[in-house]
Order: C-alpha cells, then structure tokens, then sequence
C-alpha cells in the first residue's frame, strides 16, 4: 500500500513520513524537495500559490512514478487532479493507496512558521502566503474527501504523535 501524506502546512506531515520510511524500511519521496529542487520560490506565482504552475507537472509526474514503485509519498496529493491521476494509475499499475490528510492548530501552524523563517527565509513562509496555503488545504480536504471516501483518507492531527499514526495505519 502506498501511504500519501499530504495536509496542513508545518503540520508535521515530513516528520510523520520520515517516521513510517524508516520503520517500514521504505523510500520516502518529498514533494517539497522536488518542488524547490526545481527551482520553486523563484517566480512570482510564489506570491499567491504553494506551488509553481511551471513546475507542478513534473512535480507530479515524479509522485506518480515514486507511487508505482511503492514508496511513501510526503506532500501529494495537493489537488483532486492529482487525486484522480493517482486513483487512476493505481488501477493501471495495480497499487492501492490511503491519503493520511495532517492537521495541526493553525496558531501552532503560524509559530512554526515565523520560526522557520527566521532560521531559512524562505519565500514560502510568508504568513500571507501560509494564510492561503492553510485555506486551500481546506478546499482540498473538502473536494478530496469527495474524490476519495473515507476509506481512503484519514484525517490525522498531528499532536496525536507517530504512535498513534501507527495504530490509526494498524502497523505493528
């Protein structure tokens, strides 16, 4: 099974995957590395998306191979495009997958956020552009929730901690 993790900005959802990689002894694969590896925060849609239009295809298309060979996926879905992709290349490779959606109090969201800035200065902890990126998550869970079910999305607040993630995900 391909586990997805994807959900509220500095909500925990890298750390929570790092985890399950290394328990389950599988390769976690970042969307947020890729994003910036290929130059993310460098042009102006940075102001108003999480994600450059230029780049999301092939941000998308690495998840996508990443998910064909088993590996856990940290930051994707972030659309319903990309939900029904993955549902249909699930079907097509013969994969099952479950989106784990990661919540956080947005109040906590914020102070991670300024401290991040502070240590980095990257261009996507602006709190304008947190302010839209925990607005879209909203959006997204809400038409996700619909292309899925609740069968294959979990709503997970991170605060909970990894070893509930495990018992929530039934790994032992």
């Amino acid at each position: 099974m391909v586990i997805c993790f994807t959900g509220f900005p500095l909500s925990g959802k890298s750390t929570l995957a790092k985890k399950l990689a290394t328990k389950l002894g599988i390769e976690r694969v970042s969307t947020g590395d890729i994003a910036r590896s290929l130059g993310m925060g460098n042009e102006e849609s940075i102001k108003t998306h999480d994600l450059s239009f230029a780049h999301d295809a092939m941000i998308t298309e690495q998840a996508i191979e990443a998910a064909k060979a088993g590996k856990i996926l940290d930051g994707f879905p972030r659309s319903v495009a990309q939900i029904e992709l993955l549902k249909e290349q699930s079907i097509k490779h013969g994969f099952e997958f479950k989106v784990i959606f990661v919540t956080e109090n947005p109040l906590v969201v914020f102070d991670r956020i300024n401290e991040r800035a502070r240590e980095s200065g990257r261009p996507e902890d602006d709190p304008a552009i947190v302010s839209g990126r925990l607005k879209a998550s909203l959006a997204f869970l809400r038409g996700a929730s619909k292309s899925l079910g609740s069968e294959n999305i979990t709503i997970f607040a991170s605060r909970l901690g990894y070893e509930e993630l495990e018992r929530a995900l039934d790994i032992k």
